[in-house]
C-alpha cells in the first residue's frame, strides 16, 4: 500500500502544482492522513495568496493609473491658466509700451526743437518761442486690468506693481500737459497771424516777430503760461521717459520668470 506526502508546491502560468512521493507502509498509520490534510491546506493557503497578491498588484497598478491620470488633468489645467495669464501680461506689456512711446514721441519732438545751439539762450527763458504744437495726435492706451498685472501680487514683485502704478499716472501726466501746450501754442499762433500789423520773419529754426504794441502785454501773458506749462514737462521728461522703459522692462523680465515657457523672452524698446 502506498501513501503520499508533499514534496513540493509551486506555482507556473497561474496554476498550483504539487508534487507528491510515495511512500509504502506496511500496516495503517494516521501520518499519511495528517500529512494529506497538511499538503490540501498548504495548497489551499498559497493558491489564496497567491490570488491576493495578484489582486493587490492589479489595484495598485490601476491606483497608480488613476493618480497618474489625475495629475496629468492637473497639470493640463495649470499650463491653460498659465498661457490665459500670459496672454493678458502681453496685452498689459502692449499698454506700457504704448505709454513708453507716447513719452518717447514728446521728448523726440522737444529734443528735435531744441537741437539747433542757435535757441540756447532763448530755450532757458523762453522755451514756448522754440517748441511748437505737435503736428499729430498721441494715442493714449487704457490703464492695465488687474488680470494684467495679477502675476505681480507678491512681496517680490510689490516693487514693479507701485513703479507701474507710477509710470500711468507720470504718462498720463505728460501727455495732458503736451496736449494742451499744444492746444494753447495753436491758439497763440492763430491770435498772432489776426493781429493787424503782425510781422514774422523765420531764420532757420528762430521766428523774428513783431508784434503791434496794444498786443504786446498779451502776448507775453499768454507766453508765461505756456511757459509755465512746457517747462513743467521738460522738468521730469528724461526721467519719466527712463523710468518707464525700465519698468516695462522689469514687467516683461517678471512675466517671462513666471508664465515660462507661454510669455517669451522681450526687449523693451526705447
Amino acid at each position: 500500500m502506498f501513501d503520499y506526502i508533499a514534496a513540493w508546491i509551486g506555482q507556473h502560468d497561474g496554476w498550483i502544482s504539487v508534487s507528491l512521493i510515495p511512500l509504502q507502509t506496511k500496516g495503517p498509520s494516521i501520518v499519511p492522513n495528517f500529512v494529506a490534510a497538511a499538503v490540501t491546506f498548504l495548497a489551499a493557503f498559497f493558491s489564496f495568496w497567491l490570488t491576493l497578491r495578484r489582486d493587490i498588484i492589479s489595484r495598485k497598478h490601476e491606483a497608480d493609473a488613476r493618480v497618474s491620470a489625475r495629475e496629468l488633468e492637473s497639470e493640463n489645467r495649470r499650463q491653460e491658466r498659465l498661457k490665459a495669464g500670459a496672454a493678458e501680461a502681453l496685452s498689459g506689456f502692449f499698454k506700457l509700451q504704448q505709454w513708453v512711446e507716447v513719452l518717447g514721441a514728446i521728448k523726440q519732438h522737444i529734443d528735435a526743437q531744441y537741437a539747433d545751439k542757435d535757441v540756447g539762450i532763448i530755450r532757458e527763458t523762453d522755451p514756448f518761442l522754440v517748441i511748437g504744437p505737435t503736428a499729430g495726435k498721441l494715442v493714449e492706451p487704457d490703464r492695465l486690468f488687474p488680470a494684467e498685472f495679477s502675476f505681480l501680487l507678491t512681496a517680490d514683485n510689490s516693487k514693479i506693481l507701485s513703479a507701474i502704478g507710477l509710470l500711468e499716472r507720470r504718462a498720463v501726466n505728460s501727455s495732458h500737459l503736451f496736449t494742451l501746450y499744444s492746444t494753447e501754442r495753436e491758439a497763440l499762433n492763430r491770435w498772432q497771424s489776426n493781429l493787424p500789423g503782425y510781422e514774422r520773419t523765420l531764420d532757420g529754426p528762430l521766428a523774428t516777430e513783431k508784434i503791434p504794441a496794444q498786443f504786446v502785454s498779451e502776448f507775453n501773458f499768454r507766453g508765461a503760461q505756456l511757459n509755465r506749462l512746457i517747462v513743467g514737462l521738460i522738468e521730469h521728461l528724461d526721467e519719466d521717459f527712463q523710468n518707464a522703459v525700465k519698468t516695462t522692462q522689469q514687467f516683461l523680465d517678471a512675466a517671462h520668470t513666471f508664465y515660462a515657457p507661454h510669455f517669451p523672452k522681450i526687449e523693451a524698446m526705447s
